[in-house]
């Protein structure tokens, strides 16, 4: 379960409202354990592009865009459809690709999220073995 930094939402709704240009946006996201201690910071540049005008070119070659602190607006589904299910391990990064190929992405200042890895979670699973 992904949590909600206190007053995230308003800042959220508040980023919108003053940048009505803007149909989809982040921020930064904590990784914590099952106890909420932070166990991961994120290097400098890695899964923080804080620049918009680098965002979407960036985007192309690494997914730095943590899915618990991204937001967009509710017309986009008209536009570019939801999730693709199919997808299993990426289909936040393939549905911020095709945002990204229409709009960029406004990036709003700090921490909106924790995501909480645990040994039972998709992406807090061991690496599995190459098939050959």
């Amino acid at each position: 379960m992904n949590t909600y930094e206190p007053g995230a939402l308003a800042r959220v709704a508040g980023y919108f409202e003053q940048h009505p240009e803007v149909q989809w946006a982040y921020g930064k996201c904590r990784i914590v354990d099952e106890h909420d201690k932070e166990i991961r910071r994120p290097s400098p540049g890695t899964r923080t592009c804080c620049c918009a005008d680098t965002a979407t070119a960036k985007l192309l070659a690494e997914n730095f865009i943590s899915q618990p602190a991204t937001f967009w607006r509710r017309q986009l589904h008209d536009e570019v459809g939801y999730l693709n299910e199919d997808e299993h391990y990426v289909m936040d990064y393939e549905f911020w690709l095709r945002l990204g190929r229409r709009y960029p992405a406004g990036v709003i200042p700090g921490y909106l999220a924790a995501f909480r890895m645990y040994d039972a979670s998709k992406s807090g699973k061991p690496e599995q073995p190459a098939i050959q």
